[in-house]
């Protein structure tokens, strides 16, 4: 009978310890081929879509451009609408907007393009863009830009507005004006993390300079509450 029993227990064990192995393993090449993640994201993201929208938005509104405004505007490049958003922009604070994020990167300026065609008699090459930069001017108005990773270098570099527009920014102070539009996404692609600021990567000439720091939703949030960019932490 004890025999039978150590025999018993010895086979128990043997099992055990094959089950054990063969489980790390399994979880080893799911880890190491991202099939964990994969698993992982996609019991998420069926989560998320069963539980529907659990909040409703109560502060944020989004304006959007859409088909027929593209439509109607078909003759203008998208460079050239700036008179459009620096009227949008009035308008919005005007019925009490606290503060409007612009997420159009505006890398051209319409100005320095006129200046370039070198137009008789023309004043649009100065004055093209004035409701613009005063809407900026106003510091109510936050652009985006863009950081760039180059691992070959030691820094971060940055895409930013146009200069004509970084000058109108009050103080030019880049880290309370420019919010970062960068968001990271998963190995598939799909964004399903959001990020308040990202490390950057600075150099000795970048240390302490007011560089764009939060990412876009972020900064528009501690802009209309009213709290400092640079604070360690906000409510």
């Amino acid at each position: 009978m004890m025999g039978w029993m150590k025999k018993l227990n010895r086979r128990a064990l043997l099992v055990a310890v094959s089950v054990t192995i063969i489980s790390i393993a399994v979880a080893e090449i799911a880890y190491t081929t991202g099939m964990a993640d994969l698993a992982e994201t996609a019991y998420s993201d069926l989560w998320h879509r069963l539980s529907g929208v659990r909040h409703t938005p109560e502060h944020v509104a989004l304006v959007v451009v859409d088909d027929q405004s593209l439509l109607e505007h078909s003759d203008d490049p998208l460079v050239f609408w700036t008179p459009y958003i620096a009227q949008a922009s009035s308008v919005l604070r005007q019925i009490g907007a606290k503060i409007v994020g612009l997420d159009f990167l505006f890398a051209i300026s319409p100005e320095s393009w006129l200046r370039k065609m070198n137009l008789p008699e023309s004043d649009l090459s100065r004055t093209f863009d004035i409701p613009f930069r005063n809407e900026i001017n106003s510091g109510k108005l936050v652009l985006v830009g863009s950081r760039l990773i180059n691992m070959s270098r030691d820094h971060d570099d940055f895409l930013l507005p146009h200069p004509d527009y970084l000058l109108a920014i009050p103080d030019f102070n880049l880290t309370a004006s420019i919010g970062l539009a960068d968001l990271p996404a998963d190995s598939d692609g799909n964004v399903r993390n959001f990020s308040t600021a990202p490390e950057l990567r600075e150099s000795p000439d970048m240390a302490g300079q007011p560089l764009p720091r939060l990412t876009l939703g972020t900064l528009l949030a501690v802009r209309a509450t009213n709290q400092e960019p640079l604070a360690e932490g906000w409510q």
